[in-house]
């Protein structure tokens, strides 16, 4: 709400208004309580403009820490696997009859990369994880060689390289990528952030041919890896009882402090290259341990943990530069699974959420949770439409829906049912259902934009499409029903927003019939690309901070 009433202030200062003033209130229609921003904004020529009330539907904490990795994996590659299947073709019921889609190749050949990569990471976890668990807990494993540690060793920092390479280089063309967009429109920046493509795609190849080489090097043992490997001294290093483990560890502790004081560097630049950036990471993981947790604005300012991390990477940095090959490997192998983390970390915090709401029609956990969700959105839609005023008529003419990421489809299905419980009203006399009346809201005419964003509709629609070879249409045509949406031409317009560095979001092709089909439907839903959002992976959240999507939402209700 905050993002949302700053982004339309912002709007209507650029355009030569003034905002009045911004109030907020707790607020009681029906049963529902429910919280909201009023603006108060005049236009250029100082007449005042209708107030705006901003209202928001939360249901993220319902599905914080509900999936777990596996079942996000399980999701993707059954949906990967479901839509190569497909023969590059969509079948949908819209508007009346069955329609078909043809999938463009290149995006069945990303699919097909996504899969594979997918793969690519189980194998390399999996294997990485296994040899490490094996060797710190059970030393005296036969198949755990050392050889085959150092083998895999060696393997890691090849891959940890790539990676730091790829990432370094991807950072430094989007740093010039907004420097010039500051400077032109966003076409030119925009290709020069398209180069990212480049640094991820030597990642992909690095994963698969990591991947590709630790399938016979860690289960089928007879296979030599094609580079010679370093000697990993942090492996053979054990002791056995807690006195002896702390004073083997206070003498390496000492042994380290010793190396770095008589460490030599080959120009002295390089020396206080490292000594500033020690300075600047040994800060950072101060603050994270002393002030770990949040803000007063709630926010993450770091923690306890991510400061211990940064602090051995630090140490263990320095070592590894000391020419220490056993520190260098130890580092390596805590680099590797950081980056497993954050994977895993974006896997459930985004393809999760919509794990969990986007396939029902698997019988799973998850039935309940989806019902929720639905219900949350639901309760603080109506409560906007049935909200009345001093008068007793209905008080909001002009209403904008908005949905970002996954929200874009929940706000899809509620609205769909807003219109469906319009159309079974009819003008009967109220019942209870739900503890809601049913009565006539006029939905559609009092809407006046649906607007997404950074969506994932099209993805799921295609990825999660059932491929009958039998027909199924009638299957399709009962799904259609409850979803006036593509049953039928809307009464106000869609625009989704959206840009080209969005993995997860995208255009939105299939709400409406094929291009050329005779039997075009109107109004058709208004794909725009936010020149602003060219940072790639992060453009699935910069929407918010610019000002496309402010400007549809403001020309709505002007």
């Amino acid at each position: 709400m905050d993002d949302v009433a700053r982004g339309l202030c912002k709007t209507v200062e650029d355009m030569g208004g003034t905002v009045e003033e911004v109030n907020a209130r707790t607020v009681r229609i029906g049963c529902e309580t429910v919280q909201r921003l009023e603006l108060e904004l005049k236009a250029k020529d100082g007449a005042p403009l209708a107030p705006i009330h901003l209202y928001e539907a939360y249901w993220a904490p319902l599905t914080e820490g509900a999936i777990g990795l596996w079942q996000t994996v399980r999701f993707l590659l059954s949906g990967g696997i479901n839509a190569l299947r497909s023969n590059a073709r969509l079948n949908r019921f819209l508007f009346g009859r069955p329609r078909q889609f043809h999938i463009k190749r290149l995006d069945i050949f990303f699919l097909l990369v996504a899969v594979v990569s997918i793969v690519a990471m189980l194998i390399v976890g999996t294997t990485i994880g296994a040899v490490a668990v094996a060797r710190l807990t059970f030393a005296g494993a036969q198949w755990v060689t050392e050889p085959l540690v150092r083998e895999l060793t060696t393997l890691c920092e090849t891959f940890v390289g790539v990676i730091a390479c790829a990432v370094s280089t991807a950072v430094a063309i989007i740093a010039i990528a907004r420097i010039v967009r500051r400077w032109s429109d966003g076409g030119a920046a925009r290709y020069i952030s398209m180069l990212a493509i480049v640094p991820a795609a030597a990642i992909l190849i690095a994963l698969g041919l990591t991947a590709y080489i630790a399938i016979p090097l860690a289960f089928l043992f007879n296979e030599k890896m094609p580079f010679g490997a370093r000697t990993c001294e942090w492996c053979k290093y054990s002791s056995t009882g807690w006195g002896k483990s702390f004073a083997n560890t206070v003498g390496r502790l000492h042994e380290y402090l010793l190396r770095i004081q008589h460490c030599s560097l080959p120009e002295r630049w390089a020396w206080w290259a490292l000594v500033g950036t020690a300075a600047v990471i040994l800060f950072y993981a101060l603050q994270a341990i002393v002030f770990g947790g949040k803000d007063e604005a709630g926010r993450t300012v770091g923690g306890r943990l991510t400061g211990a991390l940064l602090s051995s990477i630090l140490l263990l940095a320095v070592l590894a530069v000391c020419n220490d090959s056993g520190m260098l490997a130890l580092l390596t192998w805590l680099l590797l699974a950081g980056s497993a983390l954050f994977v895993r970390s974006f896997l459930i915090q985004y393809v999760g959420d919509v794990a969990i709401y986007v396939a029902p029609h698997m019988v799973d956990r998850f039935f309940d949770l989806r019902i929720r969700i639905k219900a949350v959105v639901w309760r603080a839609a109506r409560a906007v439409y049935a909200c009345v005023g001093e008068d007793g008529e209905l008080l909001y003419d002009k209403v904008v829906i908005a949905g970002h990421s996954l929200g874009s489809v929940v706000v899809y299905d509620v609205l769909n049912r807003l219109i469906n419980e319009d159309d079974l009203a009819g003008g009967a006399a109220p019942e209870c259902c739900e503890d809601a009346p049913v009565e006539l809201l006029d939905v559609s005419r009092r809407t006046k934009l649906l607007l997404t964003f950074g969506s994932p509709l099209d993805k799921t629609a295609f990825v999660f499409a059932r491929n009958d070879p039998h027909g199924g249409s009638e299957r399709d045509a009962l799904a259609s029903s409850v979803q006036p949406l593509i049953a039928r031409e809307r009464d106000f317009a869609w625009v989704n927003v959206w840009t080209p560095f969005d993995i997860l979001g995208g255009s939105l092709e299939f709400y409406d019939t094929p291009e050329g089909d005779p039997d075009r439907n109107e109004p058709r839903v208004v794909n725009k690309i936010d020149p602003d959002a060219i940072t790639p992976i992060a453009a699935h959240n910069e929407f918010w901070h610019n000002s496309l999507i402010y400007k549809y939402m403001y020309y709505a209700l002007e």
